[in-house]
């Protein structure tokens, strides 16, 4: 029997900072090797994808812009959402 899970999670922080930290710490799990994101495009990116790479180093990390995001809050307009596997 395996011990991964699958984790989902969604912030609706309003700066892309804060929503990432608070994605990850929802997300993170022990030998993660997957994360898929969706997030909104009205983040400044640059340091939403610099938050990425420094709190999900070393972990493969795939992500797109949204025009909204559904998630474990439901529908928002201004959030990071994903999954962890």
């Amino acid at each position: 029997m395996s011990n991964q899970t699958i984790r989902t999670a969604q912030s609706c922080a309003p700066q892309a900072r804060q929503a990432v930290q608070e994605f990850h710490a929802a997300v993170s799990q022990p030998n993660m090797e997957l994360v898929v994101f969706f997030c909104s495009s009205e983040y400044d990116l640059d340091e939403l994808a610099a938050e990425m790479r420094s709190l999900f180093a070393g972990i493969q990390v795939v992500g797109c812009t949204t025009a909204g995001e559904i998630g474990p809050a439901g529908y928002c307009s201004h959030s990071v959402t994903g999954v962890s596997f």
